[in-house]
């Protein structure tokens, strides 16, 4: 039996799962301009001005430029190979990929370092997103009274699909289900209005 332990230990050691050193992160259209060398931390740095986007989509808002001589450093790939990196501003009320702000895979920039290793990460593109930054009791319907039927995690986030003319949010859960949080919970992120959804 400790053969058998010791030989299952020696397999996961090898087969833990890190990206193989030609797999793409995040998209086919960043594969190529991924370097080979897997030394340091990965950097991005523009080869002109370079537009940065709040979300990883052209349609997102814009959040600034980077001018050649900046270096940037990315920390996750979303799908189609966009780059997302921490601005380093004060962002209290973000969680997860909206800390992030994106730059797209065909801009004018050289990449350096470990950036295959990148994480691919789901990143919303578009629509208005209840984020929480402690746990959100989430509701059957818009009322404190109303039975809780799930919680939305600290950090975690979900689509909104409409508003109440009070302010309840009703948000999507990853189940499909739709649930209700009340209006002093959580922050949001998008394009939210008392129409969204």
């Amino acid at each position: 039996m400790r053969y058998v332990t010791i030989a299952l230990c020696l397999l996961f050691v090898a087969c833990r799962t890190e990206p193989a050193p030609d797999a793409p992160a995040g998209g086919d259209s960043l594969t190529a301009r991924l370097p080979d060398e897997a030394a340091g931390p990965c950097l991005l740095m523009p080869d002109d001005t370079l537009t940065l986007f709040v979300r990883p989509s052209p349609a997102s808002d814009e959040f600034g430029i980077a001018a050649p001589g900046e270096a940037l450093r990315p920390t996750a790939t979303a799908e189609g190979g966009w780059l997302g990196f921490d601005p380093a501003v004060a962002q209290a009320a973000n969680v997860g990929p909206f800390r992030l702000r994106w730059v797209a895979p065909d801009g004018p920039f050289t990449l350096t370092g470990a950036c295959r290793t990148l994480p691919v990460i789901a990143a919303p593109t578009d629509g208005c997103y209840l984020m929480a930054g402690l746990p959100i009791a989430l509701r059957e319907a818009p009322d404190a009274g109303a039975s809780v039927v799930d919680t939305l995690r600290a950090e975690g986030f979900a689509p909104v699909v409409g508003r109440a003319a009070d302010g309840w949010s009703r948000v999507r859960l990853p189940d499909a289900r739709e649930a209700w949080a009340a209006p002093e919970d959580g922050s949001f992120n998008g394009p939210c209005d008392e129409s969204s959804g």
